[in-house]
Formats: structure tokens, sequence, C-alpha cells
């Protein structure tokens, strides 16, 4: 086996949200290519009927690169086995382990999402700048020829 993962449904959900922050990078680029035609486009008759759906195109591009990464570190979350440490059950035992609170309870999984959100970004992150990269790459092979 060439990569070494033995779970098929954790591998899907790490390859959409792969995917999930590969579409926010690319969706950065939309907004971004929105942003510069219509600042560019301002106060020119000809293209003045246009910005309006630049602007509507502006707000859908944005909308995404911002949403992808939350729902990519949403999909980080998914698949991921049960932890199979339990708690003793011999009184005697539970003496010398703290209870887990309530409010710990509930802030484990708080904790969990914002790390796989800290991931998610640094993820989009360094696909823009692979993005940014290969662009600049083939806009010089572009200009070469």
């Amino acid at each position: 086996m060439v990569f070494p993962f033995h779970d098929r449904k954790r591998l899907l959900w790490l390859l959409l949200a792969l995917a999930s922050m590969l579409s926010s990078a690319y969706c950065f680029f939309g907004w971004m290519n929105a942003v510069g035609q219509i600042s560019g486009w301002r106060y020119l008759p000809k293209y003045e009927a246009q910005i309006p759906r630049l602007e509507r195109e502006a707000k859908v591009w944005s909308a995404l690169s911002i949403t992808l990464p939350f729902v990519a570190a949403l999909l980080l979350g998914f698949g991921r086995r049960a932890s199979s440490v339990q708690p003793p059950t011999d009184p005697a035992r539970s003496l010398t382990y703290p209870t887990e609170s309530v409010t710990e309870k509930w802030f484990a999984p708080v904790m969990r999402y914002f790390r796989q959100l800290v991931i998610s970004f640094l993820g989009t992150l360094g696909f823009v700048a692979g993005l940014f990269v290969l662009g600049l790459l083939l806009q010089k092979l572009g200009n070469s020829r």
C-alpha cells in the first residue's frame, strides 16, 4: 500500500477538507479578480453597466472564500475514531483521578474544532501561496515565448 492509511472513511473526509481549502483559495483569487476589475472600471462609461454584476460576483466570491475554511475544519473532524481510553470503574482507583468537569467535557470539542480551524486556515493560506506561485510561473512561461 502506497499511502499507509487504514481508515478509508477518514481519508475521504481528509480529501474533502483539502478540496474545500483549495476551493477557498481559488475563491480568494476570484474575489481579488472581481475587486480589481471593479476598481479598474470605475468612472469608465463603457464598463459602468457591468459594475453591479461584478459587485454581486465579488460578494459571492468573498462569502465562499470565508466560509469554506470553516467547512474544511468541520470536515477534518469527521471520521475520527472515539478514544478507547475509558475512566476506571473501580471506586478505589477512581479516587486517584480527578473527575472531568462538565465544563471540560463541553470545552474539549470546542478546542478540538479550534485546532482544526487553525489547520484549515493554514492549509488555505498554503494553497493561496501555492496558487500564487503557480500563477507567477505560468505568467513567466507565457511571457518568455
